[in-house]
Order: structure tokens, then C-alpha cells, then sequence
């Protein structure tokens, strides 16, 4: 990876990794974006998220990464939602997160992105889910997780997301929690 850092948010593309935001080992926010082809073997720079920021989540509709939330020196609550059109590798802006988080997971699920949990710096988790389309630029809000947390993992099987593990309070801390969210 061109650009060493942590707190990034990763995609795949027709075949391509799409490496974005993060933090670098001296702590600064960045807004590098790289893409890494594994038949070549090769990472190429792509255009410049225009936020940069740490702890946000990416999920892939169609041709467009929606990268959304995170924080960075400015906020711990970013409501942030910046699309890449891997089409015409250009940023556009998308309606702002309803709920502004860090240590956020997103999942794209038939033509949407559905994000969950997260966290704040003054000592709580979110329970929140929430659904954006992309295609139509409006957020809906989903029922809450049962189980607020950050840190956590998300994926799509079927008609289903399986939000996993994460932390109940802010900061290091871990479960086992394996919560499964049904299409209404």
C-alpha cells in the first residue's frame, strides 16, 4: 500500500481494491485513495476523498463507493457522505448521514447502503441503522440494532445483513454479539 495508515475503509470494484481515508502513523487524517489490481499486482492513486478522515465505512452500489461517516481533528460525529463514481472518477457529495458516528459498518444490499453502530468521544455507542439510496439521494431510518456498539462488522447474505461483534462502550472493548437485521 502506497500510503501506511489504519482506520481506513476498504472496497472491492469490478476486481480492484479500493483502499480510502485513514489515519497515518502520525496521526494525521488523510484523504489518500488507492487502488490495488491483483492481476498486475500493482497500486495506482486514484482522485483524493475531499474529507479526510479516520473510522468510516464504504459500501459499493453499482459504480459508485459511497464512503460515509467517520471523524477526524474537526468532529467525532462526521455526518459525511462522499460518493466515488468509478465510472467517471470523480467525488460528488451525497445528503448528509442522519446520525453522525465513528467506528461505523456499512453493507450494500439490493441497490442501497445500510449503516450501523458507531461511536461518540464522550463515552457512548450507537444503536442507529440506517439505509441510504444512492440512486434517489434520501436516507431512511431503519430499526435500532439491539445492541449498540462500534467497532463492528457487517455482511450481506440473501435478504439479510449479519451485523457482528464490536465494542458496548467507546474505546477497546469487544463482543461476540452476532445480530441478524430482515428486510421489512
Amino acid at each position: 500500500l502506497p500510503t501506511p495508515r489504519g482506520a481506513l475503509a476498504v472496497v472491492v470494484h469490478n476486481g480492484r481494491i479500493h483502499a480510502i481515508g485513514g489515519e497515518d502513523a502520525a496521526g494525521r487524517d488523510t484523504q489518500a485513495h488507492e487502488i490495488y489490481d491483483p492481476a498486475t499486482g500493482t497500486w495506482v492513486s486514484a482522485p483524493p476523498m475531499p474529507t479526510a478522515r479516520n473510522h468510516l465505512a464504504a459500501a459499493v452500489v453499482g459504480d459508485d463507493i459511497v464512503v460515509l461517516g467517520g471523524r477526524n481533528d474537526a468532529s467525532f460525529l462526521l455526518t459525511t457522505n462522499e460518493i466515488f463514481d468509478a465510472a467517471t472518477g470523480a467525488w460528488r457529495v451525497g445528503a448528509p448521514v442522519p446520525t453522525g458516528r465513528s467506528g461505523i459498518a456499512a453493507v450494500s444490499l439490493d441497490g442501497a447502503v445500510a449503516l450501523f453502530g458507531g461511536e461518540e468521544r464522550r463515552g457512548s455507542t450507537f444503536a442507529a441503522a440506517e439505509r441510504y439510496d444512492p440512486a434517489t439521494d434520501v436516507w431512511q431510518r431503519l430499526p435500532d440494532m439491539p445492541t449498540a456498539r462500534h467497532g463492528l462488522g457487517a455482511a450481506a447474505i440473501g435478504p439479510y445483513i449479519y451485523v457482528v461483534s464490536g465494542g458496548p462502550q467507546p474505546g477497546l472493548t469487544y463482543s461476540t454479539v452476532n445480530e441478524r437485521f430482515g428486510p421489512p
